[in-house]
């Protein structure tokens, strides 16, 4: 009786080992996705309206640039 508690106990030390070993490979492979979305390339999100806008607006200012120049 007490080599089956014994073998129990063992086998239930080994899962909770494996079970915190995935655990933990699981954050860490969580956490370098996230760092990867954080700087994302420039062409990706080439239509999003917010990038249309912001090229608009680079646009405007080059031609008041331009136009101050000129001047």
């Amino acid at each position: 009786m007490a080599t089956i508690a014994i073998s129990m106990a063992l086998a239930l030390c080994f899962t909770s080992i494996a079970l915190l070993f995935l655990a933990v490979k699981n954050r860490w492979s969580a956490r370098s996705r996230v760092l990867r979305r954080k700087a994302p390339i420039k062409g990706e999100f080439s239509l999003h309206p917010l990038n249309l806008i912001n090229e608009e607006e680079e646009k405007i200012e080059k031609k008041r640039l331009k136009r101050r120049d000129d001047l």
